[in-house]
């Protein structure tokens, strides 16, 4: 059984760059074009500045109701 690692995900409105702090602490991410954004589960694409496209699933039971919420309208209203 593999069990997931604990990230934060932490976005900069300034700079528009996303970090992800965790198992492997990434910097200076953008949104991908393609996100997949429903009621139960987000999906994020990044880009690192190196060019590595990755993703990470957020489902609705790993964080706080209105934590998901939020994380759903940023990217909804940045028109991902």
């Amino acid at each position: 059984m593999r069990l997931a690692q604990m990230e934060e995900l932490v976005f900069n409105s300034e700079s528009d760059l996303w970090n992800l702090y965790g198992r492997d602490d990434l910097t200076e991410l953008r949104l991908h074009s393609d996100q997949f954004i429903t009621d139960w589960l987000i999906i994020i694409y990044f880009r690192t500045p190196k060019g590595v496209v990755f993703r990470r699933a957020i489902t609705k039971d790993v964080v706080n109701s209105a934590g998901h919420h939020q994380l759903r309208s940023l990217l909804l209203s940045r028109g991902t």
